[in-house]
């Protein structure tokens, strides 16, 4: 059991999970479940991908103010 899980595993059981969903959980995080990405994830990756793109149109804009003046 890898650290990560050891403490899943605390918090579950202070939490009083059931053991099913405990089950279902740790599949559904492990991303074993066969459902769609977490919400989470999503987000993350649309706020990365913007985060990349405001970087190149600086880049760009500097680029081009260097090349008029």
């Amino acid at each position: 059991m890898s650290a990560r899980e050891l403490i899943l595993d605390r918090i579950r059981r202070a939490n009083g999970a059931a053991p099913g969903r405990e089950a279902a959980t740790a599949a559904w995080m492990r991303g074993e479940s066969g459902a769609a990405p977490r919400p989470a994830q999503g987000a993350s990756q649309g706020a990365a991908r913007l985060d990349q793109f405001e970087a190149k149109v600086i880049a760009a804009s500097a680029t081009l103010s260097r090349v008029s003046d």
